[in-house]
């Protein structure tokens, strides 16, 4: 009984040490000049063939919606934005910057193109 205590107790504070490591990695970008970090909350599927069966060319992008729904995660110091840590926002898609920093692509948008704050 009290090895399976331990154990559950062991996997609980062996994931909050990795989502901890993970919000560390994820904060090692500190925004500035009015830029958000952002997390993209409806990335596009990209499938190999249709519904119908017809394969599609490796290239292929399919139309995606003018706005995208983004996690704030962090602001820069001068934004005039008042958000919390993890904001959900619908924000212009075309104005996301992705930024391909050693092997990871982060995610930055400047905060005119936030177009509304989603309450949850």
């Amino acid at each position: 009984m009290w090895m399976a205590a331990y154990l559950v107790l062991h996997a609980a504070i062996r994931s909050a040490a990795e989502r901890k490591k993970m919000n560390n990695k994820t904060c090692a970008h500190t925004p500035v000049n009015r830029y958000l970090l952002v997390r993209l909350l409806d990335q596009p599927k990209t499938e190999k063939q249709t519904s119908q069966g017809i394969l599609l060319p490796d290239d292929f992008k399919p139309q995606q919606s003018e706005h995208a729904i983004v996690e704030i995660i962090k602001c820069a110091e001068d934004a005039k934005l008042n958000c919390d840590h993890n904001t959900t926002a619908i924000v212009e898609r075309h104005m996301i910057k992705a930024i391909e920093h050693g092997n990871e692509t982060i995610h930055m948008i400047l905060e005119n193109y936030v177009l509304c704050l989603v309450a949850r």
